[in-house]
């Protein structure tokens, strides 16, 4: 009977957990390993991924499966030799040079199982000779870029001249292309300390592949300072992104009054001394529908999977799923958010995060530090491991700030301070209210708390449910108006049970059609 239903054995048997029992044997095995899932794709293989000129010819297709040695096989036009499920992966590279413009429609399928379909769009016409723009006409590469733009960018050749030229950093760029940037591109930066870019580039959907900097200073990513304008529409795909202050994939440091960045993501690898994220390491303004799966490293402190830090604009509709650590102030989605002005709202992180133990301050499975700004609407499930200050949702709580409608369900483990949703708390009357967390809580030396480590804090509304584990709501006590152990963990999924039922279950929950803890609910299933 430990199918998952009761939760006996307190393991993840839900859609998106570690374990599946196999449609024949009676022991569980690893989601992975089941030869009859479906396909899984990565998050940036989603409907609408666009074939551009330079790679229809050999367009890689790439994603998760079963048992190794299983059949892959692949249907829609033109469709490759099947090929074989290989340590959890399988990539084949499909020629749609063939296709005219437009959707395409393709399945991918392993073994027996039912197949999964993607709908790719091929867009080759801003890029072939005779499109029309400035940059291509009669089929030689114009890099001149003559004129604000927007002006088209088809190859590697035109990003380093961008890339270079600081003259081009107020004009305007759109990207007509998926690009490799794994030769032909320079170490270097788009915008500096001195100069930095203040125009306007949109990826159009497009990607710009294989990027790596490895740069001893401070603003190091795609963009290296940026000021005003925005980036939207732009994939950066296995990255490897090294720096210091202020480093991220596509923007290092966005100077205040800050750089909109909007329906953009990132995969592959970030390290930085401090200040580091996935996608973005300083970040100044709105963010919107925005992801990234990177791992990211930091040797100092102010580390997140998506963000570093982030300050004024709010950031919505956005996760991250990479694995993330750090000294200290380190998140699974952003490091710190500061500011009255800084919201974030319907969010969430997967990854793990992990500070060092005992020494680490600040290590939250979503944000590690919040200072005065507003958190809510969002939620955390990796593990977290830190020192003093951990917490399954956030490490460290200052001032004016509210963090409301949120939970965890990652295991946490730290020396002080330690609780299923918040470390610590420093901010008397600052509300944390309607949140719950299914966390089991390892606090080594002291204040493990089911729901926050330590400190003075304010709750309102706060339950949780660990059955093997017998732990105050607050490890040191504190102001408590409602805080209460649920009987069963079916009480987080249901929008009629406390705290759900102060939750908004018509424009920003629900539930998984497989059921489980509450999603967002711009997130897709399959």
């Amino acid at each position: 009977n430990y199918d998952g239903g009761g939760g006996e054995l307190n393991w993840d048997f839900t859609s998106s957990g570690a374990w599946i029992m196999p449609a024949t044997g009676k022991y569980p095995v690893l989601r992975w390993q089941n030869p009859n899932r479906p396909i899984e794709f990565p998050p940036e293989f989603r409907n609408g991924r666009k074939i551009g000129y330079s790679d229809m010819a050999a367009y890689r297709v790439w994603g998760f499966c079963g048992t190794p040695g299983e059949t892959i096989s692949f249907g829609g036009p033109n469709a490759p030799a099947n090929t074989t499920c290989n340590g959890g992966t399988f990539t084949t590279n499909w020629d749609f040079s063939g296709q005219s413009d437009g959707s395409i429609d393709i399945t991918v399928q392993q073994g027996t199982a039912t197949p999964v379909t993607r709908r790719l769009v091929k867009d080759t016409d801003s890029c072939v000779a005779g499109g029309l723009n400035d940059e291509t006409v009669g089929g030689t590469i114009d890099t001149r870029f003559t004129g604000g733009g927007p002006h088209i960018v088809c190859n590697v050749q035109q990003m380093e001249r961008i890339r270079s030229q600081t003259t081009h950093w107020t004009k305007s760029f759109t990207l007509g292309a998926n690009i490799s940037l794994s030769a032909g591109y320079g170490n270097g930066t788009i915008g500096t300390s001195g100069t930095n870019y203040s125009g306007t580039f949109d990826g159009d959907g497009f990607f710009l592949d294989r990027l790596t900097l490895t740069i001893a200073g401070n603003g190091v990513g795609l963009f290296g300072y940026t000021n005003g304008g925005t980036i939207s529409n732009i994939g950066m795909e296995r990255v490897t992104i090294s720096g210091q202050y202020g480093t991220g994939s596509l923007v290092g440091v966005g100077n205040s009054p800050g750089t909109a960045l909007s329906n953009s993501y990132s995969t592959g690898f970030v390290a930085g001394t401090s200040t580091a994220g996935g996608l973005y390491g300083e970040a100044f303004g709105a963010v919107s529908d925005c992801f990234s799966t990177a791992d990211v490293v930091g040797s100092s402190g102010v580390i997140g999977g998506l963000l570093g830090y982030h300050q004024t604009g709010t950031v919505t509709r956005s996760f991250a799923a990479g694995d993330v650590r750090g000294a200290q102030s380190t998140g699974g989605f952003v490091g710190v958010n500061f500011g009255l002005a800084s919201i974030v709202t319907a969010s969430y992180a997967t990854g793990s995060v992990s500070g060092v133990f005992p020494g680490s301050d600040e290590v939250g499975g979503f944000i590690g530090g919040l200072d005065n700004t507003i958190v809510q609407d969002s939620y955390s499930t990796g593990s977290v491991y830190g020192g003093t200050g951990v917490g399954g949702f956030a490490g460290a709580h200052y001032n004016a700030d509210q963090l409301m409608h949120v939970y965890a369900s990652g295991d946490v483990f730290g020396s002080t301070n330690v609780g299923g949703v918040l470390g610590e708390s420093y901010a008397v009357g600052s509300p944390l209210t309607n949140l719950f967390s299914v966390s089991h809580v390892t606090a080594v030396t002291s204040n493990g708390g089911a729901l926050v480590g330590g400190t003075s804090v304010t709750l309102s509304g706060g339950y949780w449910y660990q059955p093997l584990q017998n732990l105050p709501c607050v490890g040191d006590g504190g102001t408590v108006t409602l805080c209460q152990q649920a009987t069963a963990l079916s009480q987080f999924q249901s929008a009629s049970s406390a705290p759900l039922s102060a939750w908004d279950f018509s424009t920003i929950w629900k539930f998984p059609t497989t059921g489980g803890l509450p999603i967002l609910q711009w997130q897709e299933e399959e």
